[in-house]
């Protein structure tokens, strides 16, 4: 349980932290990846689909609570990227993720799927909501947060 719940509750409690203020720095014209999605896929990718839902509602639960946000919309994102990404679970984790364009493609869509629904749920970013079409700008996020993603590819395979 410590290896399963605890210590990536604790990862993504820092990646939350660093999505709050470190993330922002590289944002470019208020398009900014999401690193704990990232972080909540490979989770669901590696321990399935039920326990990588029930872990994207934790997640998504701290990153509502840490955003001082609505309540409910980083919850409701983060569940259902989390239960589709669990859609590609296999037993053999690393089948998944070394196959980058799977891999890659995965991140698109389902980043993409989860800053719409943020975007239209909770998001409160006057700015955006005046120069975006929603649509767009969850695609920019989208792509952008998988550009991040391939420095899932950059660490040497032993190490992940």
């Amino acid at each position: 349980m410590l290896n399963k719940i605890i210590i990536p509750l604790l990862i993504a409690a820092f990646l939350i932290a660093i999505q709050f203020f470190i993330v922002p720095f590289i944002a470019v014209y208020s398009i900014i990846p999401n690193i704990v999605l990232i972080f909540v896929i490979l989770y669901s990718l590696r321990f399935g689909q039920l326990s990588g839902t029930f872990f994207g509602f934790l997640v998504g639960l701290i990153f509502d609570i840490a955003s001082a946000g609505l309540i409910g919309s980083g919850m409701f994102a983060f569940t259902l990227s989390s239960f589709i990404a669990g859609y590609f679970y296999k037993e053999d984790y690393f089948e998944v993720i070394y196959n980058v364009k799977l891999f890659l493609l995965i991140v698109l869509s389902l980043s993409t799927l989860f800053f719409i629904l943020y975007t239209v749920l909770g998001m409160q970013d006057l700015e955006v909501q005046q120069n975006y079409n929603y649509i767009i700008y969850s695609s920019l996020c989208g792509l952008y947060t998988t550009i991040i993603a391939l420095v899932i590819f950059i660490i040497p395979k032993g190490r992940l």
